[in-house]
C-alpha cells in the first residue's frame, strides 16, 4: 500500500483496500542487530521514521527497528503530494496517528510544502 501510494498508483491502492489492506497500517521493520554496548550510541538515520531499540527476551540480542505510518513513509521517500494526501483522506486515514512534531521536523528540513499538506490534512480531520 505504501509503495502504491508513493507512486500515486491509486488503482493498485484501491485493489489492495478491496483485498483487506489497511490505510492505517504501521510499517514495522527490524533493520539490524546491535551490540549491547552500542545501545546508548544508536542514532536514527531516518528523517521521519520512528526508531526504537528492542531486546529479544530469548536471545538477549538488541535490534533497531523502524516504525512508520503512511504519512511518515511518504515524507521519508519524498513522495508526499496533494494527490496521495487527498486519497489518504478519502479512504479513512486516522489523522490521530500523525506524530506530534512532524510538522516542525519537516520545516526544519525545509519541506514546507509537506508541512502545509499535513497541516491541512489534520485540520480537515478535525472537521469530521
Amino acid at each position: 500500500m505504501f509503495i502504491a501510494l508513493s507512486l500515486n498508483n491509486f488503482q493498485i491502492s484501491d485493489l489492495l483496500l478491496e483485498k483487506g489492506a489497511d490505510i492505517n497500517a504501521i510499517l514495522c521493520n527490524n533493520i539490524d542487530i546491535i551490540n549491547e554496548e552500542d545501545v546508548s550510541l544508536y542514532q536514527n538515520p531516518f528523517k521521519y521514521f520512528d526508531m526504537n531499540v528492542n531486546r529479544d527476551c530469548f536471545t538477549r540480542d538488541y535490534s533497531r527497528a523502524i516504525n512508520s505510518n503512511v504519512i511518515q513513509y511518504l515524507c521519508e521517500t519524498e513522495t508526499l503530494c496533494p494527490q496521495n494526501v487527498n486519497y489518504i483522506a478519502k479512504h479513512g486515514f486516522n489523522t490521530n496517528s500523525i506524530r506530534p512534531g512532524i510538522i516542525k521536523q519537516l520545516e526544519k528540513n525545509k519541506k514546507y510544502e509537506y508541512a502545509k499538506l499535513i497541516s491541512e490534512l489534520i485540520n480537515e480531520g478535525d472537521l469530521d
